[in-house]
């Protein structure tokens, strides 16, 4: 399995900019067929070194991912909506 993780720093984080996130993110399980599970949720310590939020998706194995990251509704739909509330991501990807 892999897990694939990105953070987020919004250009500006509001509760409706929150919600909006959840609610595209969480639409990826059941329209991108390589999702296995999804995980997200915005930060509440807020620290100094802090993101405002942290997707963590569950896919098959590394070709799963590749199709992942290539998936229309996930290009066009998803990274479409976060490129434009977000100020900048990071994102690692391993195998468990």
């Amino acid at each position: 399995m892999v897990k694939h993780i990105v953070i987020y720093k919004f250009i500006n984080k509001n509760q409706d900019v929150i919600d909006k996130t959840k609610e595209i993110l969480f639409s990826m399980k059941g329209i991108v067929p390589e999702v296995m599970d999804i995980e997200a949720g915005d930060d509440f310590l807020c620290s100094g070194r802090s993101c405002d939020f942290a997707l963590v998706v569950t896919l098959e194995n590394r070709e799963a991912l590749k199709r992942y990251q290539e998936n229309d509704y996930h290009v066009n739909v998803v990274k479409k909506y976060m490129h434009s509330v977000m100020k900048e991501s990071q994102s690692v990807d391993f195998e468990i």
